[in-house]
Formats: C-alpha cells, structure tokens, sequence
C-alpha cells in the first residue's frame, strides 16, 4: 500500500505512548503519517496545561504530523453521542488506513468508553486495533509489532511524562518488561527481543491480504456541524509543519526545531528564544526545551512550566 495513515487514539495524555508509542516512532521512522487524538487533558492526575506541554514533547519526539487535544473531563468520559461524534469527527479529518485505540475490556472506565466509541464512530473504517499498556488486564494479543529497534526511543518517549514519573506503569521496567514478555510469548523469532501486542477489532484485507481501505464517506451534516462548534476548545498542534525544502534524508543536527503555530482553534503557542532539541538514538526529536504558553481566545491564559 506504500505510505499509510495511522491514526492513534488516547483517552489521556500518555496512553498513546504507552501503548503503541513504539509503533508509532518505528512507523514515522518508514516514512508513514502518525496522527494523534487524545479525549482529556488529564486534569485529574496532575496540571492539564503541563501535561498538555508533555503532549506537545511526545508529538515531535515521534514525529506526528498532527496531534488533537480535546477537552472532554478527564475520568468522566461515557459512551454518549459527543464522545462518538468528537471521535467520527477527528477519524473524518485524519483518513487513516489503520486505527489504533484502547483495549474494549481496559482497566480504566475512560479507556472503556473511548474504545467502545472509536468501534461506533469508526463504523465506516475498516482497520481498527487496540492496544495495551502494562497495567491492561483481560488482553488477548492477536497481532505482534517489532519494535526491538526502538525500545529505548519508547522508554525515553515514556519519560518526557515527568508528571506521570511517580507511577508504577511508566517506570522502565514496566514498559520493558511488557515489550518482551509479549515478544517472547509470540515467539516470532529469537532476534524480535521487544513487541507491542494488539487485538484486532476490525481488519479488512484485499487479495493479496494486504490491508485494505474504501473511500472516505463524508460525515452527515448535523453531526459535522455540531462538532465544528466546539473546536474552539480543542488544541490543533503541528509539531513539523509542511517544509518542501527539507529531506527526510538530511541529518538530525541539521534540521532546525520548527515553531509552534497559531492554531486553527484560536489556541496561540508562543516560545521563548534559546530553545534546545534533544535527540534521541534513532533520531527523533523532542520538543524545544523552553516555556510555552497557551491563549484562548485572548481570555484565557496558562503558563505550562517545564
């Protein structure tokens, strides 16, 4: 199929990472498009503005094209027509060949709810899969991804949560101790040191079993419209905006830290001069170490420190 979509989708800052954070450095790596779309701004595990900053750091470390930030309250969400409809809409603007979402029976109610509404909203979608973090329960792995090459780019992705560093699912160990349990148990070959297991929710292959993908249908009106209203409240974040001059072959030291943008949303980010990139073994960038600040619509204003 050459270069896919793949759209991943997260109840909370650093859900995507842990999950499938090794798939997705792995796939941008090869030239594919990642895309992200987080519900909350995990206001009940720590300050949403830093975790929203820590969001930003994981964007470009992975080099996503585009991560969405919505603002759905954070351990509240439930399968109800907003959810689907957010969820429809943002599958809509990203035309993915493969979703990646939570596991249907996760630990987490928010988890839950995210994954059973990514099924409804992503009805018209024919590649949906779910991942796992190292705390999921009731997984039954189904497909394996190699990510043995870039396991110490998803430790050191994990790491850019320093809010959530106190937890006992983030630490190395636990993210490493996953990644080769699942490899061992599917014994792929002696080589795949580190996976990350998925369950296949919906999976559409042509002849050759390559998968496949149909022509996007355009989401009805009513429902279009009655996202579009509240995008003012989401964060539209191009971690490397379209650069026709750059290749992708050039070397990390010569490629210069992009800006933050203003944001379709009304959102501003603004940086600080004297910013610094952090590389990673592979080469992935991070976010510039500086401050950020967020302004919505000039009325609001939080400064995220790092």
């Amino acid at each position: 199929m050459g270069k896919l979509s793949i759209l991943a989708i997260g109840s909370h800052p650093d859900d995507i990472e842990l999950g499938c954070g090794g798939t997705l450095i792995k796939a941008a790596l090869a030239g594919h498009e990642v895309q992200a779309y987080v519900l909350t701004r995990g206001s009940k595990s720590g300050n949403a503005a830093v975790r929203t900053k820590e969001l930003f750091e994981s964007a470009k470390f992975m080099r996503a094209k585009t991560l969405w930030v919505d603002n759905f309250e954070d351990t509240e969400l439930t399968v109800e027509s907003k959810l689907i409809n957010h969820i429809e809409y943002f599958i809509n603007k990203a035309d993915p060949d493969i979703i990646l979402t939570h596991a249907p029976n996760d630990y987490h109610h928010d988890h839950r709810a995210v994954a059973e509404a990514t099924l409804e909203a992503a009805r018209n979608s024919q590649n949906v899969l779910a991942y796992e973090i190292p705390v999921t329960k009731h997984f039954t792995p189904q497909l394996y991804y190699d990510i043995s090459s870039v396991i110490q780019d998803k430790i050191r992705l994990v790491s850019l949560f320093v809010s959530q560093s106190g937890k006992s699912f983030t630490l190395e160990r636990a993210v490493k101790g996953l990644a080769e349990y699942r490899a061992l148990q599917s014994r792929l070959n002696a080589n795949v040191t580190h996976t990350e297991a998925f369950q296949v929710l919906k999976m559409v292959t042509n002849v050759d079993f390559g998968l496949m993908k149909f022509a996007r249908k355009e989401m009805p009106p009513a429902v279009n419209d009655s996202v579009f209203n509240s995008l003012k409240d989401i964060i539209d974040y191009t971690p490397y905006p379209p650069n026709p001059t750059r290749s992708r072959a050039a070397e990390p030291d010569s490629i210069s830290p992009a800006p933050m943008e203003v944001e379709s949303s009304g959102i501003v980010l603004s940086q600080s001069s004297g910013e610094k990139v952090m590389i990673s073994a592979s080469g992935v960038e991070s976010l510039q170490d500086s401050n950020a600040v967020l302004q919505h619509d000039g009325n609001r204003r939080s400064t995220m420190e790092k």
